[in-house]
């Protein structure tokens, strides 16, 4: 049985509790689904702690569905993006994500999207502004900061409306031409948002929007600007930021983050820590050190209903789903994440029966 509703062109396309049929599975598959939630005996009793509640995610991709498709549609965007509404929508959304994260843990626990590939950058946007909040919130950033880097994350792939579809959808690497085509979506979305006035006066969010493909040591796109060493103190409006803004640097992490933890055409998710371990060590010249540091930091490793690969140890290349998760601040102030995982796979990817150990002892750390 299914353990979530499953969403199409925001529409409900079969409710939680639906039994799932060889044709069912077959359909979602045809539509893009890659993974489902479902309810089985040996793991009913691990409940995803999701971060924002289904229904205020799905909530959300309608907005972005609505605005960027509108912006797609050339005879519609200017009246769009000109109209008041725009703003207040996209901004009431952030309120609303402001209210509901305020109530949960201070730690990513698990954001549960299911990204079909038609509707991608719709679920994408909405989950980078909640990691960004979840972030900011970490980060200390509160008022216009706050709001600022959420406006920014949810906009942030609005150029994209006007790349073609074979292009984005595009099961494979893509060629040399195809990839410059890409790198005008930051420029795009830009001129479109200016076009706001509540938007073109808040250059932060802009910043966002036109420079999230920068990196902290040169090379990115559209500017190839790098970012500041010094840390940002939000807190002293004096301080003269050069380079790569540092609300800008946080969308990118976050951006990253969600891109690597989602399936696409051409790859396989990463689990979290798969993710978090990339960024930490191949990835980090493309982000400030200290925010990368606090970002893998905000972010629990091990939330519960995620599913993690051991990657040491006796159980190394087992898979499994996590049935617990646990966070200490130490005294250093750094924040260790611990927990335990039923593993239900081996290292061949052979169902056995289930295995529940401490993730620290499945590494064998």
């Amino acid at each position: 049985q299914l353990k979530q509703n499953i969403y199409r062109n925001n529409q409900i396309l079969l409710r939680s509790g639906v039994v799932l049929t060889r044709a069912y599975i077959e359909k979602l598959r045809e539509l893009g689904y890659v993974s489902v939630r479902v309810d089985e005996p040996e793991s009913s009793d691990i409940i995803p702690n999701d971060t924002i509640s289904p229904e205020l995610h799905q909530r959300g991709v309608e907005t972005v569905t609505r605005i960027f498709q509108a912006v797609k549609d050339s005879n519609q965007s200017r009246s769009l993006i000109t109209n008041p509404k725009f703003y207040q929508d996209i901004l009431g959304y952030i309120d609303l994500l402001l209210k509901e994260l305020s109530r949960t843990a201070t730690g990513l626990v698990c954001l549960g999207s299911l990204k079909a590939h038609s509707s991608y950058t719709f679920q994408h946007s909405i989950d980078v502004a909640v990691v960004a909040l979840v972030f900011g919130r970490r980060f200390g950033l509160w008022g216009d900061h706050l709001e600022s880097l959420g406006l920014g994350a949810i906009l942030h792939d609005m150029g994209k409306m006007f790349i073609p579809d074979s292009i984005l959808e595009k099961p494979a690497k893509l060629t040399a031409e195809e990839f410059e085509v890409i790198k005008t979506h930051p420029q795009h979305g830009h001129d479109v948002i200016v076009v706001n006035e509540k938007f073109k006066h808040r250059t932060r969010i802009t910043n966002i929007v036109l420079h999230h493909h920068e990196r902290h040591s040169g090379g990115g796109y559209p500017a190839g600007l790098q970012g500041e060493d010094r840390e940002w103190d939000p807190t002293n409006s004096r301080q003269l930021v050069r380079g790569i803004h540092p609300l800008t640097q946080m969308v990118t992490l976050c951006d990253v983050f969600d891109a690597l933890t989602s399936y696409r055409p051409y790859r396989s998710a990463m689990t979290i820590p798969e993710a978090l371990a990339l960024m930490a060590n191949e990835m980090a010249s493309t982000f400030h050190p200290v925010y990368l540091e606090k970002f893998i930091q905000s972010i629990n490793h091990y939330p519960v209903g995620s599913n993690i690969r051991i990657s040491q140890g006796k159980y190394k290349g087992y898979m499994g789903t996590v049935s617990g998760s646990e966070r200490e601040e130490r005294k250093d102030g750094r924040v260790h994440y611990a927990g335990t995982v039923r593993l239900f796979y081996n290292g061949e990817m052979e169902r056995i029966d289930p295995i529940e150990v401490s993730i620290g002892e499945a590494e064998g750390y």
